[in-house]
């Protein structure tokens, strides 16, 4: 009797859901199913642990692959450090498998069925990671949309779902197809162990230099998402075509397991939206430590924060800083990196904005103790802008 009270209800909860999800919508995100739906999770978790986990069938599959490897659109679509959360992957992929648990757990009709065939599928490998600047780019119609493919090693196939570029940053989305006679464990260690290396330039065969990351995450059995991220460090133009080896390992020199994309790259901001700003910002701290604000860059999605660092001496020091908007609100969701070379110490900082605050306020801190005193306003605005 309970039982059957437990299944009415969550029919009910199934029906109520579907029918906000069926609601006119460019592209399903994983934000939009927490923000818009917080019970579906909750739902098909219930129904996994009463009825056992289970997988997507075959058809299922196929629905979510044809998505990630077919171009991604031009679809504005809500938004989102780089790394992926295994949550937002579920919350992503939820919607591609909730007709399939709920017709094995007995609740679908089939009225409910036709409904839940036609909720919208991920398009998007940058929904997929947790980098709120690349969510921001596609809910501000930045990300350029690409279905570029190349097959290495008999069977790998590697696509470009989607690229972000924003003068200094770009950012690929791609997808990796293992064949499905590999083994799910070594499907993980092959596509991590693809690399997409040695950019060139339209004609250019000088590679560019970059710094960057390039991660990795399981979709399904033997799809997988990928970011290769990139902060370039030399100009390049708006647009441009990106000339990118693919490899099974670090080994270029096997034509079998090696091949090349050709990438589109667009820089999609109009003249005048992005800015960059050298303020004339020093301050010395309590124990001689010095920092500079060496430049301000500004986009439509990110506002980035250039330090360079001068230590008075050889002594082992450790500056920290908090960042404040001008409301006086922490900024919570900045990125940063530190890094060293030959001119000296950098700190940088990426804090992605859909609003960009007049200033920002940044207080310095060392070994834990906080210098409100020497805290510095850095100002967000072009003279442009201020007029």
């Amino acid at each position: 009797m309970n039982g059957d009270r437990r299944k009415t209800a969550s029919f009910e909860q199934t029906e109520q859901l579907a029918k906000q999800m069926m609601k006119p919508r460019t592209d399903l995100q994983s934000d939009d199913l927490e923000r818009e739906f917080p019970g579906f999770i909750e739902v098909v978790q219930g129904l996994e642990r009463e009825r056992g986990a289970l997988s997507p069938g075959s058809g299922t599959r196929e629905r979510i692959r044809q998505t990630l490897f077919e171009t991604a659109g031009t679809t504005k679509a809500p938004v989102r450090q780089r790394r992926v959360a295994r949550k937002w992957m579920f919350a992503a992929t939820a919607a591609c498998f909730f007709f399939v648990i709920l017709i094995a757990a007995g609740f679908s009709s089939p009225t409910m069925a036709e409904k839940l065939k036609s909720i919208p599928l991920i398009r998007s490998v940058f929904s997929l990671f947790k980098d709120e600047t690349l969510h921001i780019a596609r809910e501000k119609g930045l990300v350029t949309p690409a279905s570029q493919s190349v097959t290495v090693n008999d069977g790998i196939t590697v696509t470009v779902n989607e690229v972000f570029y924003d003068g200094s940053r770009i950012d690929i989305g791609y997808a990796i197809q293992v064949p499905e006679a590999t083994s799910e464990t070594e499907a993980l260690e092959i596509a991590r162990n693809i690399k997409i290396w040695e950019f060139t330039v339209d004609d250019s065969d000088k590679p560019v230099p970059y710094k960057g990351s390039q991660d990795v995450e399981r979709v399904d059995k033997n799809l997988f998402a990928g970011m290769k991220h990139m902060e370039v460090t030399v100009p390049l133009p708006d647009k441009f075509t990106f000339h990118a080896k693919v490899s099974v390992g670090d080994d270029l020199s096997d034509p079998k397991t090696t091949g090349q994309l050709d990438i589109p790259v667009v820089k999609q901001m109009k003249p005048g939206d992005g800015a960059k700003l050298s303020p004339d910002i020093s301050q010395t701290m309590e124990s001689g430590y010095v920092f500079e604000v060496e430049s301000v860059t500004l986009t439509p999605a990110s506002t980035t924060i250039l330090l360079k660092e001068i230590p008075p001496d050889d002594k082992p020091y450790d500056p920290a800083y908090r960042l404040l908007n001008d409301k006086g609100e922490a900024i919570e969701k900045a990125e940063e990196t530190l890094t060293w070379d030959e001119k000296g110490i950098w700190r940088r900082f990426v804090i992605p904005l859909r609003e960009r605050p007049e200033s920002v306020k940044l207080i310095p801190s060392m070994n834990g103790v906080e210098e409100t005193n020497k805290a510095v306003v850095i100002p967000l605005k072009t003279d442009s802008q201020n007029k």
